[in-house]
C-alpha cells in the first residue's frame, strides 16, 4: 500500500512524500515546487486527493492544518480527523505548538550577532513597530548556525516562529538587516505539538539543504 502511494506521489506531485502517518494525522514533506492551492498540477490538494481519496474532502479544509509558502519545503501536518484538527488549531491559537525553520540567505556583510528576537506587526508585506489598521502581531526568534564566504556571505540561521504570518520570516529578515534580501531559501525543519498526553515532534532535513551547508553552495536547488 505504501509503495503504491509513493508511486502516485512521484507521478502527480513531484516527489513529495509522507514521513509518518497514523489514524489521526499524517506528516507530509512538501517540496518547494508544490503550492497549497490553485490550478497547478503541483498543488497540495492534488496530493491529498490522489493519496487519500475523495473522502478526505469531507474533513474541514481537506485536513490542511497550516500552510507553507510555495518556495518553502519541509514538514506539514495533515489532519485525518476533525477532533485532531481542533486540538492542533487550538495549539496554534495559544502558540504552544512549536515550528522551526532553516533559513539560508546571502549578504554583502558579516553578521556578528548570534541571537535575534523580533516582535512586530505585519501588514501588506511590510513590518511596523506599532499596531496599524489590519496589521497582525508577529514574533520570530533567529539563531545563527553557520556563516561561510563565497564572494558574498552565506548565512544559515535557525528560526523559531511563535506566530505564522504570511511571508513572516522573509519580512523579518529584511527588517533585521536593513537590506532587501530577495533570495531566501526556507525549509520547515521541525514541528512539535501536544497529543495523547505527551509532546510529539517530527524533524526532517532534506538532502539539498544538507548539501548547501556541506558543499557551501547556495545555487543548489531545494
Amino acid at each position: 500500500m505504501f509503495k503504491k502511494r509513493e508511486f502516485i506521489l512521484k507521478k502527480y506531485n513531484n516527489y513529495n512524500k509522507i514521513l509518518f502517518e497514523n489514524n489521526y494525522y499524517s506528516i507530509v514533506i512538501k517540496n518547494n515546487k508544490t503550492i497549497m492551492y490553485g490550478n497547478s498540477k503541483y498543488n497540495l490538494l492534488s496530493y491529498i486527493y490522489y493519496i487519500y481519496g475523495k473522502n478526505i474532502f469531507n474533513n474541514y479544509r481537506c485536513g490542511i492544518v497550516h500552510r507553507l509558502d510555495k518556495n518553502t519545503s519541509g514538514i506539514l501536518i495533515l489532519s485525518k480527523r476533525k477532533s485532531f484538527y481542533k486540538i492542533i488549531k487550538k495549539q496554534f491559537k495559544k502558540r504552544t505548538l512549536k515550528k522551526y525553520y532553516i533559513v539560508i540567505f546571502k549578504t554583502n556583510f558579516y553578521i556578528k550577532k548570534k541571537l535575534f528576537k523580533l516582535k512586530s506587526y505585519i501588514r501588506n508585506k511590510k513590518n511596523f513597530n506599532y499596531r496599524s489598521y489590519c496589521s497582525k502581531y508577529s514574533v520570530s526568534f533567529f539563531k545563527k548556525i553557520l556563516i561561510f564566504k563565497k564572494k558574498k556571505y552565506i548565512n544559515v540561521f535557525l528560526c523559531k516562529l511563535l506566530t505564522g504570518r504570511k511571508n513572516q520570516i522573509k519580512i523579518h529578515i529584511n527588517y533585521l538587516f536593513k537590506s532587501k534580501i530577495n533570495k531566501i531559501k526556507l525549509h520547515s525543519w521541525k514541528i512539535q505539538f501536544y497529543f495523547f498526553k505527551k509532546f510529539i515532534y517530527y524533524s526532517y532535513m532534506s538532502n539539498p539543504i544538507k548539501n548547501i551547508i556541506k558543499n557551501k553552495n547556495f545555487k543548489i536547488k531545494i
